[in-house]
């Protein structure tokens, strides 16, 4: 059965669909439909043969906005969604030994990412942190279990936490925003931001949204022992440098 839509292939320069471990291919595919950014309408459709070829089909009314993201993607100001997606694959590419990899789609290629030689690889940092956002996902298998938040820039952090842990976060999933608190694993980019690259999370809270009028009524509440008459008065002694 023919599927409509706009096909697409994303050529990893090293590997074949043979040789190439599961868990990475999934880690370039988790990259890639981020860096796309319309991760509900990118559909797997196989691996072809020769370098790692991932095949995948766009729904047609979304393939502006690729197009649009993958132009972006190379251009200085970024943003940070399209940026930090960019850099984990060249991160991944590097690690790999990888030449590149190339974005090809009906008309041609539509994204190159190339891979310096001459960049350092800094070592990764484990610091306590916290990061803000609404849970997006949740779920996988072992001790550990994938949990993926997204805060109000459309940042993706990648975090994990027990399971006792994430049956409390299911109730704020695509809802409520959290505050999540524990141990982050950060890598310097060549462009010297730092990426978070893994956050176990230990703990969570809520965070309450408070409105501008709620504020201000309870500062009105705040007791004082002056009334406005008094402040009034006090304000233009000043004024007249009586005070």
């Amino acid at each position: 059965m023919k599927h409509s839509g706009v096909e697409l292939e994303f050529e990893i320069k090293a590997y074949e669909p043979s040789t190439i471990p599961m868990a990475k291919l999934a880690e370039y595919m988790s990259d890639l439909a981020r860096l796309l950014g319309v991760e509900h309408a990118v559909h797997f459709v196989n691996l072809r043969k020769g370098s790692t070829r991932i095949v995948h089909r766009v729904d047609t009314e979304q393939f502006p906005t690729i197009k649009e993201r993958t132009y972006r993607a190379v251009n200085p100001g970024a943003p940070e969604d399209i940026r930090q997606a960019y850099e984990r694959i060249e991160q991944r590419l590097r690690r790999d030994n990888a030449k590149g990899a190339y974005l090809s789609g009906p008309d041609g290629k539509l994204l190159e990412i190339k891979v310096s030689k001459s960049a350092i690889e800094y070592p990764t940092i484990s610091k306590q942190g916290e990061v803000r956002g609404v849970v997006t996902r949740i779920g996988g298998k072992g001790d550990w279990v994938p949990v993926h938040i997204e805060d109000v820039n459309s940042a993706l952090y990648i975090c994990e936490a027990r399971k006792d842990k994430t049956k409390e976060l299911a109730k704020y999933y695509l809802g409520q925003p959290v505050l999540a608190s524990g141990l982050g694993r950060w890598r310097r980019t060549d462009s010297g931001k730092w990426d978070l690259e893994n956050f176990r999370i230990h703990d969570f809270s809520p965070v309450t949204s408070v409105s501008v009028q709620d504020t201000v009524a309870k500062m009105r509440g705040i007791p004082a022992d002056w009334a406005a008459k008094d402040f009034l008065a006090t304000l233009h002694d000043i004024r007249h440098g009586r005070q």
